[in-house]
């Protein structure tokens, strides 16, 4: 797999130097796929991903990760970053795989991509991390608006659901 870092972000740097080729051994139909790692822009920013990933970029058609400078600042240590980054290539191997997995079901089996590279408890301690970061900056206004109210409590709830997956698939 060829991981292009455009905006020379360290953390994808570091991720590329340390993965890529255990990557490629564990998951072989990815070896000639060309993905690119960098920060999405004011559209795409939604205050709760860290990281989305995209199939196919609009401007040249290649698979993309896209990560949002303000909230990966929430998460400081690289390895909890990388289990994120190797969440999302979880995405893009279900997509080349032919696996239609949406919702929480989508989730899960991008979590156990993550938990196969071994970065399982570092995934745990990052989807805790953004649960409680996302829970103390809610808006106590969104009580007052049912779709906002509906989102938070399904993110809540996904996220919860996660975390005691992995819990107890990494024995935890």
């Amino acid at each position: 797999m060829k991981i292009n870092n455009p905006t020379n972000w360290e953390t994808a740097t570091n991720y590329i130097k340390r993965y890529a080729k255990q990557i490629e051994a564990l998951f072989p139909e990815l070896s000639n796929v060309e993905l690119d790692i960098t920060t999405m822009d004011s559209l795409q920013k939604d205050g709760t991903n860290p990281l989305s990933y995209e199939e196919r970029s609009l401007t040249d058609n290649k698979p993309r990760i896209y990560y949002d400078e303000d909230v990966v600042k929430t998460i400081t240590d690289e390895q909890q970053l990388f289990a994120l980054i190797s969440h999302e290539i979880g995405h893009m191997l279900a997509h080349y795989k032919q696996e239609k997995r949406e919702g929480v079901e989508g989730e899960i089996a991008a979590d156990n991509y993550v938990i196969k590279l071994g970065l399982g408890k570092e995934l745990l301690n990052a989807l805790i991390l953004l649960k409680d970061n996302y829970n103390n900056n809610r808006d106590t206004n969104f009580d007052f608006l049912p779709n906002m109210s509906e989102s938070y409590s399904k993110t809540n709830e996904q996220l919860n659901s996660r975390i005691e997956i992995i819990k107890k698939t990494i024995k935890c």
